[in-house]
């Protein structure tokens, strides 16, 4: 064959070729491969806005509660969520900004009644709230700042009552860092606070708002974690003591002091003092719980050992223990 007939022959196969291709369908749009949906997903990492759900395990104080990873626990002041629980018997409470004795005894049946009760704290109006912990109700508030216009925290406060206890657990975050994150919300105060951020004050509510809201990044996860905290919080379980009721009933007389005797009587309760009756009021138990109440006044004492002669109270209030011989 010559090259001239190769030529043609060669032209008639590219021809031929071309005809195939123009002659066939157009191919569709091909997606990407449909994933394998028992495959595990890869990591991703978590963004602003979300909490992470690796949980701890909190339990002391008469209470327990789960919280995440991400939270530090204590008065560390290391990371960015910092988590505290404070428990104290309201029998000895003697603090500032409403957290006192009477505030205490007052808020409690408030609380009891599903009331917000009386403040305490410096807490932010819109965010002031009754929440259910467990079985008794709780006040729940942020604070933003307190006592004067340069004052700047973020704390979350759940402050409730049980068992004769005032419980406050506050989840706070530290100030610089949310500035930081939404330097919007603050301004410059020189002649007032110098050089630093403080609030804008005419943007309080709407930051508070658009965090309730979830959408402020780490404010709103501050408000979430909280959330997620508080729901958790179950109280101990304690089981009662069973307690012959009758062995209360007598005259007993101190061991640290034969002048002291002490006398339970058709539910009454009396106290003498070398003989004369110095005081008297009434009594119930609960359990192994001693109640008694004297001009108004409540006191609650453990019975930690009771027979035919011998008695051993522990006044809960102090916690010293108070032990009697039964007289004949």
């Amino acid at each position: 064959m010559d090259k001239k007939n190769i030529f043609i022959l060669v032209g008639l196969v590219v021809v031929a070729g071309l005809i195939v291709i123009l002659a066939m369908p157009p191919k569709e749009h091909e997606g990407p491969e449909p994933s394998n949906q028992n495959e595990a997903p890869s990591a991703v990492p978590i963004k602003e806005g979300q909490v992470k759900q690796v949980m701890k395990t909190y339990k002391g104080d008469g209470i327990s509660f789960q919280y995440p990873d991400s939270v530090d626990l204590g008065e560390s002041k290391q990371g960015d969520y910092l988590l505290n629980v404070k428990v104290e018997k309201i029998s000895s409470l003697a603090g500032t900004m409403g957290y006192d004795k009477v505030t205490a005894e007052k808020n409690t049946k408030l609380l009891e009644g599903g009331q917000y009760g009386d403040n305490v704290d410096w807490p932010f109006e819109a965010s002031k709230k009754v929440a259910r912990i467990d079985k008794v109700n709780a006040q729940d508030f942020v604070v933003f700042s307190r006592f004067e216009v340069c004052s700047v925290v973020f704390e979350r406060t759940a402050y409730f009552f049980h068992e004769g206890n005032q419980f406050i657990i506050t989840l706070s975050v530290p100030k610089d860092l949310m500035i930081s994150r939404f330097p919007q919300y603050f301004k410059v105060d020189k002649t007032n606070c110098g050089d630093g951020y403080v609030w804008d004050f005419d943007k309080q509510e709407e930051f508070y708002k658009l965090a309730r809201n979830g959408e402020l990044g780490m404010a709103s996860d501050w408000l979430q974690t909280f959330d997620s905290i508080i729901k958790t919080i179950k109280f101990d379980v304690v089981e009662k003591k069973v307690v012959d009721s009758s062995l209360i009933f007598g005259r007993w007389q101190s061991l640290d002091d034969y002048n002291s005797e002490i006398e339970f009587n058709e539910w009454k309760k009396f106290d003498y003092y070398q003989g004369a009756k110095v005081s008297e009021g009434s009594f119930s138990l609960d359990g192994s719980k001693l109640i008694v109440t004297e001009d108004g006044e409540k006191m609650e004492y453990e019975i930690l050992e009771i027979s035919n002669s011998k008695v051993v109270l522990s006044y809960l209030a102090r916690g010293n223990t108070l032990s009697y011989k039964r007289v004949e």
